[in-house]
């Protein structure tokens, strides 16, 4: 079975116990383990597949908590790093009608030390999934060791999985997130998006034009989220997207929502023995199935509060599925 490792940010979410308020007015918050890519990585063991974290966290209670968090949700955590450079990463997370709003304590956190000695030691084998988001770039070394792990799992004859997942807030100019992720995308063979984020690398307002306007820069598959109008896979010598309808829920928490998504597609390929060379041949009824499967993971998710903590098992999303 493919291995699938994660690399990025781990982080503790402080959720607004408070509705509809912003992190200024929000009086109390509860501790959650958070970071987009760590998310990712529970969300394939929740599932019930094998994934590895790779990442940095601080000499602090903050990291214990996290790793011993992790460990708890069955991901392999031998490749966390600790470090007395700078504290645990921590965001506070306030809800509007389900939607985050973030203020993240991160200047620079324990997550931007990666080391390039931890990522050089991880074995890729050929069948092997590498998974990161745009974050991750922002800042070094970490930027340099998310390059290096990239090329060797490419080197390996791995698959290169890309989540934009972009958040301004880790940037100083979000023009230098667009020009580094660019840099990865003739080496991507899977790229996830939501529709805002499609029309910022594009400059497309719709999401067909934009796809099109993508798949001259990458031949990865696309899967772009389209909120309540479910999720769009692009196969760029494909003859035309696949449209998947998503599920209709009310709302608690967004937290997480598209590292479930993601966590669930990632899952669903080690599951099927889905290697590199075979991802573009994968049949379009696959696809839809894949997507319907992630989406109802992702819709799940949404009904509960936190990231890691409202991701669901592969019993729950067949239970929802069935009834939806």
């Amino acid at each position: 079975m493919p291995k699938i490792y994660t690399v990025g940010e781990l982080l503790i979410d402080f959720t607004a116990i408070d509705v509809n308020v912003s992190v200024e007015d929000a009086s109390t918050f509860a501790k959650h383990p958070g970071g987009a890519p760590a998310n990712a990585a529970v969300a394939v063991a929740k599932l019930g597949g094998k994934s590895s974290f790779v990442g940095c966290v601080g000499n602090d209670p903050f990291g214990d908590y996290l790793t011993g968090a992790l460990k708890g949700y069955g991901v392999n955590a031998d490749f966390v790093e600790r470090t007395d450079r700078a504290p645990t990463t921590l965001a506070f997370v306030a809800r509007r009608e389900g939607e985050p709003d973030y203020f993240f304590v991160r200047n620079p956190g324990a997550d931007v030390f990666l080391s390039e000695k931890n990522v050089e030691s991880i074995p890729f084998a050929t069948d092997d999934m590498v998974h990161f988001g745009t974050n991750s770039l922002a800042e070094e070394p970490i930027a340099t060791s998310v390059h290096k792990m990239a090329k060797r799992i490419r080197e390996a004859g791995g698959m290169l999985s890309i989540d934009v997942n972009l958040r301004p807030a880790f940037w100083r100019n979000p023009e230098m997130a667009k020009e580094r992720l660019e840099a990865f995308l003739p080496d991507a063979q899977l790229l996830k998006c939501n529709e805002s984020e499609l029309t910022w690398l594009t400059g497309e307002a719709e999401w067909e034009k934009g796809l099109a306007a993508l798949h001259q820069r990458t031949d990865a598959v696309v899967i772009c989220t389209l909120g309540k109008g479910g999720a769009v896979v692009s196969v760029k010598s494909g003859s035309m997207p696949i449209r998947v309808e998503g599920f209709r829920v009310e709302p608690v928490d967004s937290t997480g929502a598209g590292d479930t998504f993601i966590g669930a597609i990632l899952y669903q390929l080690q599951k099927e023995g889905v290697k590199s060379s075979d991802l573009f041949g994968v049949e379009p009824s696959t696809w839809e199935n894949y997507v319907r499967v992630a989406s109802a993971a992702a819709a799940i998710s949404v009904t509960r509060t936190g990231a890691m903590t409202s991701m669901p098992t592969m019993a729950e999303v067949m239970e929802f599925l069935s009834v939806n």
